[in-house]
């Protein structure tokens, strides 16, 4: 009977980690309701449907990275990186007048892409090659990233003669209520729950 009923009490023991993740879900529940209580709009469907769109990017960032943790490494210049096709795509799209190149914006989305793929190729091989440390590694590539950003922008922010359509994902709202950015990062959810669970790759993450 003993050991039964210490068998039971092993069997609804928490881990460290479930631990962790519990008292994190009780602190969001606190300041969610402290920041009701001190603020009477904070839960109207305005502003937390501008807290997602805001935080979108951030989610969808968050999901490639999350992988990278799981397997013990982690990026630390998915920041620059970021930031860095952003001004490479702003740079080659926008109007000549302003110093940009002028090329379609289609073209200027694939130049960037291949940026920052490339920038992925070189932690890659830093890291599988050469044996660098992921932190080390991505710490320099960051480095370099947030360098051809500042240089590519000219240390301001490149706004002038950029066309519309580069302002579409963020700024784009369906029927009024649901922006394109927080449907685009819903399938992105999506899909990496799919790869996640479903695929091959997504199991061998865990190994």
């Amino acid at each position: 009977m003993m050991t039964t009923l210490t068998e039971k009490r092993r069997g609804i023991q928490i881990s460290d980690q479930g631990q962790l993740v519990l008292w994190m879900l009780g602190l969001l529940v606190v300041v969610f309701v402290v920041l009701s209580i001190t603020n009477d709009t904070f839960l109207s469907i305005g502003n937390l449907r501008n807290v997602v769109n805001q935080n979108a990017p951030l989610i969808m960032v968050a999901m490639p990275v999350t992988l990278l943790m799981i397997t013990g490494n982690f990026d630390l210049s998915i920041g620059g990186v970021i930031g860095m096709g952003g001004v490479i795509c702003a740079y080659f799209c926008q109007s000549p007048v302003q110093g940009g190149a002028g090329l379609p914006y289609w073209v200027a989305v694939i130049i960037a892409l291949a940026a920052c793929t490339g920038m992925g190729w070189l932690n890659g091989f830093l890291i599988v090659r050469l044996g660098v440390a992921s932190v080390i590694a991505t710490l320099g590539t960051m480095s370099i990233a947030r360098g051809i950003a500042f240089v590519g922008a000219s240390g301001s922010f490149v706004e002038l003669g950029v066309p519309d359509v580069f302002k579409v994902l963020g700024r784009t709202e369906i029927g009024g209520a649901v922006s394109l950015m927080i449907l685009f990062m819903v399938t992105s959810v999506v899909v990496f729950l799919f790869i996640q669970s479903q695929t091959v790759f997504g199991q061998k993450v865990f190994l």
